[in-house]
């Protein structure tokens, strides 16, 4: 709400509402300390200024589809969303290139044929077929699965913003295609690593649905979003 207080009393001249924001079952939560709050704020004046200025238009519409994705209460379009904004980064055309390319940032002990699969489970959803036909077990265990890569996706996604946000470097590399291209060239392997660290310790965003896994004596998770059964 915002007004104004005049003669001692107080009016309301506007309400805004606030757009809902979902969140997977089972996705980790954390505690939000100062230091975050801190880097919030500088995340804030970067985005204030891209309204201006519009070289890195490319980095703008990963923000604005993170947020978008957010606001959604479909799995399958969430995941497809969140991946988009993985491939801002990757600029990557398949689902080997994506997993090779996503792998030079988390930890490694992800297995890339599971990055290969989110990428797979993103074009089925981009090109309106059953996503969880790509998944192989029965309809508990291919639901779980989905809703583990979306997990995954999501934490990705919110790795590789964090990651352009705080740094300068990346964001002008992300002004291009040749910049982009460029950095993922196989000379351009140390640079790389010295841009992407700390690196993304994914296994930890889905250690919590991990107990959620189906099993023959237990049911399966009921998800909280539509359109992911088989």
């Amino acid at each position: 709400m915002a007004g104004e207080i005049h003669g001692g009393d107080l009016s309301v001249k506007r309400v805004v509402g606030v757009p809902a924001t979902y969140f997977y079952p089972g996705h980790p939560l954390v505690p939000v300390e100062e230091s975050a709050l801190l880097e919030a704020v500088s995340f804030a004046r970067v985005v204030a200024s891209m309204r201006t200025d519009h070289r890195n238009d490319r980095l703008w519409r990963m923000l604005v589809t993170f947020i978008l994705a957010c606001q959604l209460n479909d799995s399958e379009a969430r995941l497809h969303q969140f991946v988009r904004v993985v491939e801002g980064l990757t600029f990557s055309w398949n689902k080997k290139e994506l997993a090779a390319r996503t792998a030079e940032f988390v930890d490694g002990d992800t297995d890339t044929a599971e990055l290969q699969q989110l990428y797979a489970l993103r074009g089925k959803v981009e090109h309106l077929r059953a996503p969880l036909r790509e998944i192989i077990g029965d309809a508990r265990e291919r639901r779980w699965k989905f809703e583990w890569h979306a997990v995954r996706a999501e934490t990705l996604a919110r790795y590789v913003l964090w990651l352009t946000l705080g740094s300068d470097a990346l964001a002008f590399i992300l002004r291009s295609d040749e910049e982009l291209n460029a950095l993922w060239s196989v000379a351009e392997g140390p640079r790389r690593a010295a841009l992407f660290t700390p690196r993304l310790v994914l296994s930890r965003a889905s250690s919590r649905w991990e107990t959620k896994r189906p099993t023959d004596a237990a049911p399966s998770p009921v998800s909280e979003y539509p359109n992911v059964e088989s």
